[in-house]
């Protein structure tokens, strides 16, 4: 895993500056985010996986074996993804071949996202099934089991978001998490959508008592009649109980955060916990409106990497945005940059970037969504290793 010392980073510094991108990091620590689908569901296909990472001098995958509450593996927790062969044990296979050609194998897992709107699973035993009063509510008071397709919408509320708040499926999680811990040889473990997907979101009613019982408001109240709360209690306190409410749904992250961290340690010590995160501090942004305080879990040691997400077609923003959470960070070894490489489709400038944010903010490692989307566009991987890798 990801072990780089002060002398490996002023080598790598060093590289990075000469004409020679293609040396620029022989030392860094690289990884694709592989999409659940298809590139899973034969040995055939996990085999062009691990070719690609091969070629492409990448160390490990992300892969994902758990992005709707379905197994690419065994589980006795959750369903089989379907469209598997009969038999067939994706992550174990995975694991064994990448192991095979010194390729770390990091199993990324779906904190919340339960299900697609409107099209659930055929099997009963699926969660959204079993337990629909687990479902997070919004800002009306509605369950979100009850969206269409219609109200997805990508990067933000891409699925049916199970309730962080509530214990049972804090529980339910990081059981979901740990049987992977316990039965696989996995070097990580990466997890993801371990947020809120906006304030509109978290109004459970087991969430509202428990807000109710400790702050004498309905936080519904607070989403809906708020200036008449403001006129009987005084702006200031309204302004209190907001932030006391936003923070409530803070500590529900971070608290599902904790339990699989030192679940996940407890089970082996040396897998590296890692969470793909909101690029984005500005304004608080990531904590105040995803409610996901990943600088808290740097400070408190309950993760070991973050990968900011800095998705975006704009070089400056993904810089500017790595450059923030190098500050935050403090340890290289703790950042890996993540860039969306399907939003930049021409390798140059893909090329150009990764090599701006190496100078600027010596991540000790970087990650590409996604592979998919990579292997996709020809030529694309041939032309960002010779410039960059």
């Amino acid at each position: 895993m990801m072990h780089i010392g002060l002398a490996g980073g002023l080598i790598l510094l060093l590289l990075a500056a000469t004409t020679q991108p293609a040396q620029a990091a022989q030392e860094e620590w690289r990884a694709f985010w592989v999409v659940r689908g298809g590139d899973l569901h034969s040995e055939e296909a996990i085999d062009r996986v691990l070719a690609v990472h091969k070629n492409m001098n990448f160390q490990a995958a992300f892969v994902q074996v758990n992005g709707r509450f379905e197994a690419y593996y065994k589980s006795s927790i959750v369903p089989q993804a379907p469209n598997i062969p009969e038999g067939f044990d994706p992550l174990a296979y995975f694991v064994e071949r990448a192991h095979q050609e010194g390729i770390e194998v990091h199993a990324w897992i779906n904190a919340f996202t339960a299900s697609p709107f409107g099209t659930f699973s055929t099997d009963l035993k699926h969660v959204i099934h079993a337990h629909p009063e687990w479902v997070t509510h919004d800002r009306t008071g509605q369950s979100i089991r009850d969206y269409d397709a219609g109200h997805a919408v990508v990067d933000v509320i891409p699925a049916v978001f199970l309730e962080p708040g509530l214990p049972e499926v804090q529980t339910f999680v990081a059981a979901m998490v740990r049987e992977v811990a316990e039965n696989y040889a996995v070097d990580g473990i990466h997890l993801d959508y371990i947020r809120y997907p906006s304030p509109d979101y978290g109004y459970h009613p087991d969430n509202r008592r428990r807000f109710e019982a400790a702050y004498g408001v309905d936080p519904l109240d607070l989403a809906q009649n708020a200036s008449s709360l403001a006129e009987r209690l005084g702006l200031d306190e309204l302004n209190k109980l907001t932030a006391a409410w936003d923070q409530f749904r803070v500590d529900n992250v971070t608290n599902v955060m904790r339990h699989i961290y030192w679940d996940v340690k407890r089970v082996n010590p040396d897998i590296w916990v890692s969470a793909a995160v909101v690029a984005e501090l500005e304004n608080d942004f990531a904590i105040r409106r995803r409610f996901q305080d990943w600088p808290g879990w740097i400070r408190e040691g309950v993760v070991d990497a973050v990968v900011p997400m800095a998705y975006s077609p704009d070089g400056d923003q993904v810089a500017r945005q790595i450059r923030q959470a190098a500050l935050v960070v403090g340890s290289r070894d703790r950042l890996v940059a993540g860039f969306g490489a399907y939003q930049i489709s021409d390798p140059d400038a893909m090329a150009a970037l990764i090599q701006r944010v190496r100078l600027e903010s010596e991540p000790g490692g970087l990650a590409l969504f996604s592979y998919g989307s990579s292997v996709a566009e020809d030529g694309y991987l041939e032309r960002l290793r010779e410039l960059a890798f």
